[in-house]
């Protein structure tokens, strides 16, 4: 294959094909190809794809840094796909594309970087940032990347607004790290009749998690208010076709799909009419933004919201009397518990770092950098004495993990956990693309772990003890019961 289309590119390049600059997408299909032993000649640049949803698939391996061709990346924005599509408007966290992009950079991902965006106009300041990073990787960090999109936007809209921006943008990015709109119906794409079908949420009116969700997106569309109230005129719609529709949208669909739960769980016809108004809203936003400055961006964003076969753009069924039958499956439930531990609390030192805007308290623990592959070490983690029973002789503990790729075939993603210094459990997130729990994982943005350990009696105060075995995990949280 490559030798035909080499020759090719020599007899009307007039030049070794070696010398002309070519590029090699294991993406999908291809990367089992690759990795079945398909020989890549080493001038040709290995553009490495992530898994659709922002995580990087892989990076290059020691021998293939050291290829004179090195590599580039292939990441996504927007996706039509298994297990889901995610096509509508952008919702994917700052700091996961700098976290997954800077392992691929570490390892010589220099050469070309593409980014899928499908439609340009939902996606503006997330391709912005994106470019910025392929033209000036190094002045972008951990400590600095999540305030990005909110300078950029101040730098448009007005300085006085940037902390205003960066309040809408962490708890938009963090509410849709937990659920994206697109996903809210809870159903699978391409999957089995059981499992393509509308789903209540894994948000509970009963803990009180759906009425806070609404409320934190009703706070963010606030502020927005605020801002869009006071800019130009002139600049309104632009503040609106960027960032309104955007956030607006976002907590219309999630008001949908929970008031069409709260109808389900109780039967009360006014959830029905409240779910109905949301999608009525939907509606309007989509007239809006069509009809601004006479039609200027008509059809940017289409009359049918995106997905050939996602059903998140359709109305659920209302009921007059409480039912059961689109409760979700107990195999998509989260255990977590109610006892959480404080992460911003731990006195952390190299290689453990508290990231900023990531995970589901928009705060994780990184477990040393991916690609350190000698770095060891382990973080004590005080449980504190209210959580457990005096009388008690084991406790139960729920991590939750940001589902990652290992970076290599001889790497995975393990992590060991004990208590009051016993032998660590090791938990290993293993699972194949394409699966179920792979699915899950990647609807969810996290992998839980839930494991009972022995506590020592002796001791009065009990502790947790994390330990690397493959660095660059992610714990975005800790609860215990």
């Amino acid at each position: 294959m490559f030798k035909e289309q080499r020759s090719i590119l020599k007899k009307y390049k007039k030049k070794s094909a070696d010398k002309i600059q070519q590029i090699f997408v294991p993406y999908k299909e291809t990367l089992d190809i690759y990795d079945a032993g398909l020989r890549v000649p080493e001038d040709i640049t290995l553009v490495w794809p992530d898994d659709n949803y922002g995580y990087m698939k892989r990076v290059s391996n020691a021998d293939e840094q050291k290829r004179p061709g090195r590599s580039g990346v292939y990441y996504h924005l927007s996706y039509c796909g298994v297990p889901h599509d995610n096509l509508w408007i952008s919702t994917t966290a700052p700091q996961l594309m700098y976290e997954e992009l800077l392992k691929a950079y570490t390892a010589g991902a220099d050469r070309y970087w593409l980014l899928n965006v499908g439609d340009i106009k939902p996606m503006e300041i997330e391709m912005s940032m994106f470019m910025d990073m392929a033209y000036d990787f190094g002045s972008f960090n951990y400590d600095n990347v999540n305030l990005y999109q909110a300078k950029w936007l101040a730098g448009i809209f007005g300085k006085e607004y940037e902390s205003m921006f960066q309040f809408i943008l962490d708890n938009y990015y963090r509410l849709a790290w937990d659920r994206k709109p697109e996903f809210m119906g809870y159903e699978m794409e391409w999957d089995s009749r059981e499992y393509s079908r509308l789903y209540d949420t894994d948000f509970s009116f009963e803990t009180g998690s759906a009425q806070k969700r609404l409320v934190d997106y009703q706070n963010i569309c606030i502020v927005y208010d605020a801002i869009e109230s006071g800019v130009s005129a002139e600049l309104a719609p632009a503040l609106f076709e960027m960032l309104g529709y955007s956030v607006y949208s976002a907590y219309q669909m999630n008001r949908k799909f929970l008031y069409a739960q709260a109808n389900h769980e109780t039967g009360n016809v006014l959830y029905a009419d409240m779910c109905r108004n949301a999608n009525e809203e939907l509606n309007n936003l989509l007239v809006r933004y069509n009809t601004m400055l006479d039609g200027k961006w008509n059809q940017m964003i289409s009359e049918i919201t995106p997905g050939y076969e996602a059903l998140y753009q359709n109305m659920p069924v209302l009921v007059d009397a409480p039912t059961t039958r689109y409760r979700l499956p107990d195999n998509q439930r989260h255990p977590e518990f109610n006892n959480k531990i404080d992460l911003t609390k731990l006195a952390l030192t190299e290689p453990f770092r508290l990231l900023d805007g990531i995970g589901t308290d928009w705060k994780a623990l990184q477990m040393g950098q991916p690609l350190d592959f000698e770095t060891g070490g382990s973080i004590n983690i005080p449980i504190p004495t209210e959580f457990i029973d005096s009388n008690a002789e084991t406790v139960t503990i729920c991590v939750s993990v940001v589902p990652l790729w290992p970076v290599a075939y001889d790497r995975s993603n393990r992590f060991g956990i004990s208590v009051d210094g016993s032998n660590p459990v090791v938990c290993e997130n293993k699972f194949q693309e394409w699966g179920r729990e792979w699915k899950i994982q990647v609807l969810e943005n996290r992998k839980e772990f839930v494991i009972t350990l022995p506590l020592d009696k002796k001791k009065g105060e009990h502790e947790i003890t994390l330990s690397i075995i493959d660095p660059g995990q992610i714990v975005q949280k800790i609860t215990v019961r």
